[in-house]
């Protein structure tokens, strides 16, 4: 069973790469938190709802 849920423990080059680009990118501090996000969704949110009301 274990074999069928992790056929790989090795990851692949994409992912290597994926990987190195996402631990960059928080390096340099390009990166939300999830208190950021949640702000921001809910702003999407309220927006398309008030879309929604005026058509």
């Amino acid at each position: 069973m274990e074999a069928e849920l992790f056929p790989n423990d090795e990851d692949s080059p994409e992912d290597i790469t994926e990987i190195e680009a996402a631990r960059a990118d928080y390096k340099a501090g390009e990166y939300t938190t999830f208190h950021q996000y949640r702000i921001q969704r809910a702003r999407k949110s309220k927006s398309t709802n008030l879309l929604a009301t005026r058509a």
